[in-house]
């Protein structure tokens, strides 16, 4: 009986977690990935599409870089934008693997989570500091409701 309770107790400590750090998000910034080559296949499947690049920084322990995913995974309209708009790469960007070489390419990058915006051949349009489109403990929808349409 006292091993059920353990095991019981073990099971709902895991759902707590998961549903904590976001669940599948938490393996959203996947450090054993080769960042350039993410990029160089985003930037074929937008030559092919017609769309746009939306490189997406961050990494797995930033609260920040999870909330924004799911903020825009949980409605609809933002996804749909997202999804029709651009290709859009994960980098990840931790003291584990900061990917320097890949990010020092593009200017702007003070922190997590940060946005860029390249056009199909890979030019940078802009680049995004996402404290801007912050309301409180979340984002502001009409802001990155305006930010996708924008670009």
């Amino acid at each position: 009986m006292k091993t059920i309770y353990v095991l019981l107790g073990c099971a709902l400590l895991w759902f707590a977690y998961r549903t904590w750090s976001g669940g599948g998000a938490a393996d959203l910034y996947d450090p054993s990935r080769d960042a350039a080559a993410d990029i160089e296949t985003s930037l074929d499947v937008a030559k092919n599409s017609g769309r746009r690049v939306l490189i997406v920084v961050g990494n797995n322990g930033c609260g920040w870089c999870l909330r924004l995913h799911e903020f825009i995974q949980d409605d609809a309209e933002l996804r749909g934008l997202q999804d029709s708009r651009f290709v859009t790469v994960h980098v990840n960007m931790s003291p584990q693997k900061p990917n320097a070489e890949v990010l020092g390419r593009y200017p702007g990058l003070a922190g997590t989570p940060h946005l860029f915006v390249l056009d199909k051949d890979g030019t940078l349009l802009h680049s995004q500091d996402t404290e801007q489109l912050e309301a409180g403990e979340s984002y502001d929808r009409a802001k990155l409701l305006d930010f996708l349409k924008s670009w």
